[in-house]
């Protein structure tokens, strides 16, 4: 019998790739989803999953439901990249309120394997996604369960309809000249989209693994503007970068921070300049796996 794993996220652009190497590794999917999300999921696995629609904000009202799968761990994988308040769609809720929610039913419920996709950067002091992140993580480290915090950087893969930061890339590069904030120095460490679902899937029943915190990083850093020139050369694009200074950029950013029509908040303008590499990377040697390219 393949045994559960409730994934919440399940539909998203990381989700959808560890959904199936879920099935790949003879696991059987328990999409937890909302009824927008139904369309989300591949046609070819649709056959092979379980899906439970709800509310995670009303998780509870679920619990008979989920016990019923008898799961073996969760994945949670719900993020929000940039927060809109006057919409009801903020950080503390995806990366905090919810994810506390989950920890207690699983506790509960006695499903003692948790594993958290998080992000690299996460700290205490940092901006308001980076803090909300950092309480998620420190909520479920308090707990006794088998935990496994992941803190991928940049994931990117060839996906052209999902959003990611290859994409975002891509889309801009239609016009010559391509914005880079600052001097463009700052170092990137892209990881493909799939061996980031490889580590999760694998990770499950790795006890190595348990009660540990991983950045997951690419086998190559960047300059971040001649990460920008690969990305579209590899998709036979040409542009010019365009220096904007940083003392220009973020305070025009923050007061458009809640405006979708503008392209990025001051927060993920600042993010961005932090670079994004790893601390340290010995998830690949425990799972014995070696990173891909990423062009």
């Amino acid at each position: 019998m393949n045994k559960n794993i409730l994934v919440f996220g399940g539909t998203g652009f990381v989700g959808k790739a560890i959904t199936k190497k879920l099935i790949e590794y003879n696991y059987k999917p328990v999409l937890f989803i909302r009824e927008s999300s139904t369309n989300k999921i591949p046609s070819e696995i649709k056959n092979k999953i379980e899906v439970i629609i709800g509310n995670i904000e009303k998780i509870e009202d679920y619990e008979d439901k989920i016990k019923s799968y008898e799961i073996y761990a969760i994945i949670y994988l719900i993020g929000l990249i940039r927060e809109f308040p006057q919409k009801n769609i903020k950080f503390i809720d995806y990366h905090y309120n919810w994810l506390k929610k989950v920890i207690d039913l699983a506790i509960k419920l006695n499903i003692n394997r948790f594993i958290l996709m998080s992000a690299n950067g996460v700290k205490e002091n940092g901006t308001t996604y980076q803090r909300t992140k950092f309480m998620g993580e420190e909520y479920l480290r308090k707990t006794n369960l088998n935990w496994t915090i992941f803190r991928p950087s940049l994931i990117i893969d060839d996906d052209k309809e999902a959003f990611n930061f290859k994409k975002l890339i891509l889309d801009l590069s239609k016009f010559i000249f391509f914005p880079i904030f600052s001097n463009g120095k700052y170092k990137v460490s892209p990881v493909h989209r799939e061996d980031v679902s490889e580590i999760f899937v694998r990770s499950i029943e790795n006890e190595k693994t348990f009660k540990r915190i991983f950045h997951i990083c690419g086998k190559n850093s960047y300059n971040y503007v001649d990460f920008v020139k690969l990305v579209a050369k590899s998709n036979k694009k040409f542009i010019i970068p365009v220096y904007i200074p940083s003392f220009i950029i973020i305070p025009i950013a923050k007061i458009f921070r809640y405006v979708e029509f503008f392209p990025a908040s001051d927060e993920q303008i600042k993010m961005l300049l932090e670079g994004n590499t790893c601390v340290e990377n010995d998830i690949w040697d425990i799972l014995n796996l070696k990173p891909r390219d990423v062009f």
